[in-house]
């Protein structure tokens, strides 16, 4: 289990390993994290957008 932690405040908990740069969907509140370090089993993180609103057609 690795802690999703925005600000040093655990946000959720994710049950893989992401990679750096990877943005995040937290169901239950529709926002997104995107992820800037990890150490050992804490992943930090930044709100981001919604990266489907700008995918080019």
């Amino acid at each position: 289990m690795f802690g999703l932690y925005l600000k040093n405040k655990k946000v959720m908990g994710l049950s893989y390993k992401p990679d750096i740069g990877d943005v995040i969907r937290n169901d239950e509140n529709n926002k997104f994290y995107k992820v800037l370090k990890l150490e050992g089993r804490k992943v930090y993180s930044r709100i981001t957008f919604d990266p489907r609103m700008y995918e080019s057609y």
